[in-house]
């Protein structure tokens, strides 16, 4: 009977330990998913950044570009009237 409640005892254990292993396993699991969810999104939001960033710049330019033939068309006109 002692034999039998011993028997008892450690099968209980492995199947806590088990358990144990499996909720660890899947909580590991899930934290290398969320990981890798915001590495996923932190490269979008770098990507985001970068393209906006270019716009900006190329918007930038495009307004230089206007500002500088306005320019030379009003020395153009002011050489003239010289």
């Amino acid at each position: 009977m002692l034999e039998d409640d011993v028997a008892e005892s450690h099968d209980d254990q492995a199947t806590i330990d088990v358990k144990i292993e499996r909720a660890i396993s899947t909580r590991l699991a899930s934290m290398q998913g969320s990981f890798e969810e915001t590495k996923v999104a932190q490269k979008m939001m770098q990507e985001r950044l970068e393209e906006g960033e270019k716009r900006r710049l190329g918007a930038w330019e495009k307004r230089l570009e206007l500002g500088e033939k306005k320019l030379e068309e009003r020395l153009k006109e002011a050489a003239k009237q010289l």
